[in-house]
């Protein structure tokens, strides 16, 4: 059943300090948030550590929308709020809008950038603080590359990159 507990979606953290012994596994966020990438962003008086996530809707007939949480370290998460929201997008972009998969970087003034992918292409989105929704502003790239990493070089370029399987291979782990 959809409502069953085992179909619940939480972000766990683990860390090692030797590569060899992790700490316990840590729920953060709340479930039903999906944690996808980090970013430590230094800041004047304390540095930071912001999350992207996508929230599934409850039902197949909900969007999902993208939330970036943030705080001191990874258990002090709080979310900061909804930088991407699916459900607006519906009407220019057909009702299965499904926005996922948030990849943070940071741009060349320091604030937060974010790719997120869409149905068929990547938008780019750059946020300045407190990284509310109304300072967030998105592009669809009209690229079909769905990042997994993204680096931003001092010159202003972002790199966004994807392993994409050979033909007939199949995704690989």
């Amino acid at each position: 059943s959809s409502n069953s507990a085992e179909n619940t979606i939480q972000t766990y953290v683990t860390s090692t300090k030797d590569g060899v012994t992790w700490t316990p596994l840590t729920p953060i966020l709340r479930p039903g948030y999906w944690g996808w990438s980090s970013l430590h962003l230094p800041q004047r008086r304390q540095d930071l550590v912001y999350v992207a996530a996508y929230h599934t809707g409850q039902s197949h007939t909900e969007t999902s929308s993208i939330v970036l949480w943030g705080g001191t370290s990874f258990t002090s998460l709080l979310p900061i709020g909804t930088i991407y929201d699916g459900s607006s997008l519906d009407a220019e972009h057909g009702p299965h809008y499904s926005p996922a998969e948030p990849v943070l970087f940071r741009t060349m003034t320091g604030d937060l950038g974010c790719c997120v992918r869409s149905e068929s292409t990547m938008d780019l989105g750059v946020g300045l603080p407190p990284y509310q929704a109304a300072q967030w502003r998105w592009r669809d790239t009209r690229s079909q590359i769905h990042p997994s990493a993204t680096l931003a070089t001092p010159q202003g370029t972002l790199l966004a990159g994807r392993r994409v399987p050979e033909p007939g291979r199949g995704q690989q782990g």
